[in-house]
């Protein structure tokens, strides 16, 4: 907030006391900043750790102190020890191997579905002021956030068709996710929150948690 300014917040002109209102509503947005600013300081700071194990740890090296890396030096030590340790190993071979059975892969970036959902509407809207309905917007919420995280896009049409920026990917289950909601609007297929269209389409169980 030392070099920040956030806007003045809205308060119902009919609030008894404006000015408590406003302190309260102030709170609630810098409570926000804070804990945007903090998520992305966290994935920052991952990110530059695995950027100094593959380029230090790995190769056994170590960083130019005097270039640079002035403020590890007194923990590096302690960082080499812990990314060697038996521990850190075992967590690193298991997520490899998680890893290697991950089948689709997002095209989202860091910014998650979140950031990603106002050029998806974007994307419907301008179809829906020309007359078109988009195909997602038949498909339960999840299904179509999933079809685009994952690389979809639609035709002028508003048919789904698959985007090959994502070249990595096999192609996305279209036809499987249209043959769920099929199956669910002429009754051959009940879903329910474990085992919705989205998860029959892809053929895998719902993650726990």
């Amino acid at each position: 907030m030392v070099n920040f300014t956030l806007p003045a917040p809205e308060v119902d002109s009919d609030e008894e006391d404006p000015d408590e209102a406003e302190k309260i509503a102030r709170k609630i947005m810098e409570q926000k900043v804070k804990d945007w600013a903090l998520k992305k300081m966290a994935e920052l700071f991952k990110n530059w750790k695995k950027r100094l194990n593959k380029l230090f740890v790995k190769k056994n090296k170590t960083p130019d102190f005097d270039k640079g890396y002035e403020k590890i030096k007194d923990y590096w030590e302690e960082f080499v020890a812990y990314k060697k340790s038996e521990e850190a190993l075992e967590k690193s071979a298991k997520n490899a191997a998680n890893a290697a059975l991950k089948m689709y892969h997002h095209t989202m970036g860091p910014g998650g579905y979140a950031g990603s959902m106002p050029k998806w509407e974007k994307l419907e809207a301008d179809l829906l002021a020309n007359g078109i309905t988009p195909e997602p917007l038949k498909w339960i919420e999840r299904a179509r956030n999933w079809f685009y995280g994952h690389g979809g896009t639609l035709d002028a049409e508003g048919k789904c068709i698959y985007n090959r920026r994502h070249k990595d990917n096999p192609l996305l289950p279209i036809q499987e996710i249209r043959n769920a909601v099929k199956d669910v609007a002429e009754g051959r297929f009940i879903p329910d929150r474990e085992d919705d269209e989205l998860t029959r389409a892809l053929g895998n169980e719902e993650h726990d948690g």
